[in-house]
């Protein structure tokens, strides 16, 4: 724990400039994205449930989701544009049940949302950010083989 958060301290140090302004200048931008995205994943804060029922009234009214409950559901904090964690972000990821896999509400703490299953189904990505309640589709339609119907 001691070492996970002088880790965590010290990557947020660079980050924000703190320890030396040139080293961050002088790493790449994939290398800031993946230590903003290493200092992000130590953040536990969660979306609470009543902004999350919010944003799931919103999506069912868009023309991707529909009926909300026939979509397994994960949200979490998104990365602002500097990469840092925001609590003005919701990335959100929905997928369509299928197979007689249950339908599934998480809120989890920020993570890259991997998706294991190698069925066919439809999917629907973006982001909410809740001061100004606008909602971002990023992608929606089927999981692979077909272009975006992005909104």
């Amino acid at each position: 724990m001691i070492v996970g958060l002088a880790t965590l301290l010290s990557s947020s140090a660079l980050l924000m400039g703190l320890v030396s302004q040139s080293a961050t200048q002088e790493m790449d931008a994939v290398t800031r994205r993946q230590m903003a995205i290493s200092v992000a994943a130590a953040d536990e804060r969660m979306p609470s449930s009543k902004i999350i029922d919010v944003l799931e009234s919103t999506l069912s009214r868009s023309g991707c989701v529909g009926q909300i409950s026939r979509w397994s559901r994960r949200y979490a904090f998104g990365l602002n544009d500097r990469g840092a964690l925001s609590t003005d972000k919701i990335i959100f990821a929905l997928k369509r049940v299928h197979s007689g896999i249950p339908a599934v509400r998480e809120v989890v703490p920020y993570r890259l949302f991997p998706d294991l299953d190698d069925a066919d189904f439809d999917r629907v990505d973006g982001y909410y950010i809740p001061s100004s309640k606008s909602l971002k589709v990023t992608y929606c339609g089927p999981n692979r083989g077909h272009p975006s119907k992005g909104i």
